[in-house]
């Protein structure tokens, strides 16, 4: 058991999985973030009930333009999170 234990942290894989495992957590909580408190703002300046399933609507083509904005705004927060804890770390160096 101690020479698994022993593999396990050679290769990092505790690290990857303590990583992974932190980077789900994250993900979980900026979504929350974004649906909960960033896009009801956006759907109150759009007056849109549902900014989920917003749309616009070209005769026969309909742009479904919601959920595509929701994952815009939640990548935008993730690259200025991730941009902020890496000049922070660089800065530390």
């Amino acid at each position: 058991m101690r020479t698994i234990k022993k593999k396990l942290f050679e290769l990092g894989l505790i690290n990857i999985a303590f990583g992974l495992t932190v980077g789900h957590s994250a993900g979980n909580l900026l979504t929350s973030i974004v649906e909960s408190l960033l896009m009801p703002v956006v759907a109150y300046a759009v007056d849109e009930d549902e900014w989920q399933t917003a749309k616009l609507d070209f005769g026969t083509i309909s742009l479904e333009w919601g959920q595509v904005l929701s994952n815009t705004v939640h990548f935008v927060v993730v690259v200025l999170l991730v941009f902020f804890v890496l000049k922070l770390i660089e800065d530390k160096e």
